[in-house]
């Protein structure tokens, strides 16, 4: 289909929803769009790009439906370059859940930590949820349900949070991990 870059929800360059020390529930949800390469659910990036509160932030992803032989990374959640969901001292319950979509290879349920400076902060609880997508092809590859890179920051030193990940890999062809850390 030639289209790439189709988010269904895009939080960019410094925005921010919520406050420190608010009590608003947040829930974010997308679905990338129909597309070649990278059509991810939802999409943070940037450093001071923040999602804050002290009650729940919820924020569900699901990867565009392409499912050709070229279709790659189309991602349910893709957290990177400093971008930052809750907050030290947060008493959040904190919920990413995050479902690949129909692509070749590269299709996480969700990637934290993509660039320096990610982090998601909480003294309550931290629940990440990630599927790999595939569209079941025999070559299709590297469809991890969570994917975190190194120095990403899921919880924090002292922290009384529970962190509870749970990742399943695509049924296809090789690498398709359910949790991998990079």
């Amino acid at each position: 289909s030639n289209s790439d870059y189709n988010y269904g929800v895009a939080i960019f360059t410094g925005s921010q929803i919520g406050e420190s020390g608010s009590n608003a529930a947040i829930n974010i949800t997308g679905t990338g769009g129909n597309g070649d390469d990278l059509n991810v659910g939802v999409y943070l990036i940037s450093t001071n790009t923040k999602i804050l509160s002290n009650n729940t932030i919820n924020i569900t992803g699901t990867g565009g439906l392409d499912g050709t032989d070229a279709s790659d990374s189309n991602l349910g959640i893709y957290v990177r370059d400093g971008a930052q969901v809750g907050e030290s001292g947060s008493t959040a319950a904190i919920t990413l859940t995050g479902t690949g979509g129909q692509g070749e290879d590269y299709n996480f349920g969700m990637r934290i930590g993509e660039g320096a400076g990610v982090k998601i902060l909480s003294e309550n609880s931290i629940t990440l949820t990630g599927t790999g997508g595939t569209n079941g092809d025999s070559d299709s590859d590297y469809n991890y349900g969570v994917y975190t890179d190194s120095g990403a920051e899921i919880g924090e030193t002292g922290s009384n949070a529970v962190i509870t990940l749970t990742g399943t890999g695509a049924a296809a062809d090789d690498n398709n991990r359910g949790i991998y850390f990079d």
